[in-house]
């Protein structure tokens, strides 16, 4: 920076200026002189530029006499050297000190000055080895102070700064969600509590992983109608016992420990349960599954249920061996059957599995649904079967074939199960007649695919640029009716 001085010489009668000057290292000083005179006043006006740090000597004569003071030396510094070493504190508990370094290696001779802007912290220097000065600054009531930071007179990079005084005794955790009442949370599914402030002073809330092996994602807010208030948002990204640390000026707060065990029901694996879009449950006749959780996470609770028509639900008979539970369900009654699975209080089916159990007293024939798979057993039933309605006859017919049908009887009296082997991909045409004369529900058509029919053709793109498009062409000729 330029340096500029003012000479003022209207009492001094007539005369000259003289000035000589020298820089740190004994070099002569370039001194830039102009005058301002007027019949009221007589001004010089001075500057150089300095180019090195030090003490530079200014001799100014009036006339070849020395003026009062001459020579007159100037000390140069560099506040751009100094530096503040990290950690700066941000927080200071209220009654205690934290330090930290002000390195002016480089700096010249100037002298080092903190300056808090409020009475709540006190600042003591106490100058170290290797030109460097340790700050100790002491909380001394609750509140917010900006500290400036000058060598010089001049400020040093990164400064001014604020600093806290803080008390985290005073700080408590409310209003946890349900899924951090019962310590168990779902991965990927965001949990949250909220932390009051009042009268615990100023300070940085921080909320982090205790084991930092966990993948935890935190969101610290302040809410924006309550400055004491904080939002804590959290979403575990794995699964197993974790903790989470709440720290109020870097010191952990009264129960300030967050413990949850993390699951995820997604990874839970089901096996056996057929499909709701393509199943037709029969009264009586109990289905099986199983559900393996071996990868899901810690298993306090795992539930299966069956929801009825009326809203009832009932629970399923469940068999656990290890990690793998084995699941009954015989559906009870006739109308909307809907299964209902749980880890840990938390959904396992992504989308509800829902169906319809044939009315057993009503003389009828359920036609499968969905698709057939060539050279599979094709399976539906018949209900409402008496002594009078029992000699009715089936026929499925294919273009090629006419297929041959068994029937078993059900759990329930009234129902019989029948069965055919589809040979042939395409349609069946079911036939189910009593006195010559078709019941409820017949005839249907079964439609038989063989989805190992179907053949990719060229290649499939590797890589598909983002916003454009990828094509897969599947020639399905040979696969029969699908989708």
């Amino acid at each position: 920076e330029t340096v500029e001085l003012t000479v003022d010489s209207t009492k001094a009668g007539t005369g000259h200026l003289t000035v000589t000057g020298t820089q740190p290292n004994r070099a002569a000083l370039r001194v830039f002189t102009t005058e301002e005179k007027t019949a009221e006043k007589h001004l010089h006006y001075l500057k150089f530029d300095p180019k090195i740090v030090g003490p530079y000597t200014l001799s100014l004569s009036w006339s070849n006499d020395p003026i009062p003071g001459s020579p007159f030396q100037i000390q140069v510094v560099d506040p751009s050297k100094c530096h503040m070493e990290d950690p700066i504190p941000c927080a200071i508990l209220v009654g205690e000190s934290q330090s930290f370094v002000v390195k002016t290696r480089g700096g010249g001779s100037g002298k080092l000055k903190v300056v808090p802007s409020g009475s709540n912290v006190k600042a003591v220097l106490e100058e170290a080895a290797f030109e460097s000065t340790v700050v100790q600054l002491s909380g001394l009531e609750l509140g917010e102070s900006s500290l400036k930071v000058t060598f010089g007179g001049h400020d040093i990079p990164r400064t001014p700064f604020t600093v806290g005084v803080c008390d985290p005794s005073q700080c408590k955790i409310v209003n946890e969600d349900p899924q951090l009442a019962s310590q168990i949370v779902k991965v990927g599914s965001p949990f949250g509590f909220e932390v009051v402030t009042e009268n615990a002073g100023k300070a940085e809330l921080q909320v982090k992983p205790r084991d930092p092996t966990h993948q935890c994602r935190i969101d610290v807010r302040q809410r924006p109608d309550r400055g004491h208030s904080w939002e804590v948002s959290g979403t575990a990204e794995d699964i197993g016992e974790q903790e989470l640390v709440v720290l109020w000026g870097g010191v952990q707060i009264p129960d300030g420990l967050v413990r949850f065990t993390a699951c995820d029901p997604g990874k839970c694996i089901i096996a056996g349960l057929p499909d709701a879009k393509n199943f037709i449950p029969i009264t009586g006749e109990p289905f099986n599954f199983t559900i393996d959780y071996s990868k899901a996470g810690v298993c306090q609770q795992l539930s299966a249920q069956a929801k009825l028509s009326e809203g009832v639900t009932e629970d399923l008979g469940t068999e656990t061996e290890g990690a793998v539970a084995t699941i009954s369900c015989t559906p009870k009654q006739p109308g909307k059957l809907e299964l209902i699975l749980r880890f840990n209080g938390f959904d396992i089916l992504t989308t509800p599995w829902v169906c319809d159990v044939p009315d057993p007293t009503r003389f009828r024939v359920t036609p499968p649904k969905g698709y057939a798979k060539q050279k599979e057993t094709v399976v539906f039933p018949i209900t409402g079967v008496t002594e009078e309605t029992q000699n009715f006859s089936i026929s499925a017919v294919h273009s090629e074939e006419e297929a041959t049908v068994s029937t078993d009887s059900g759990k329930e009296d009234s129902t019989v199960i029948v069965r055919f082997n589809a040979r042939h991909i395409g349609e069946y045409r079911v036939e189910v007649k009593h006195a010559e004369q078709h019941i409820d529900g017949s005839p249907f058509t079964v439609l038989v695919a063989n989805p190992d029919g179907c053949e990719i053709e060229g290649d499939i793109p590797e890589f598909v640029h983002v916003r454009s498009t990828g094509t897969v062409t599947v020639v399905t000729s040979s696969a029969g009716p699908g989708e």
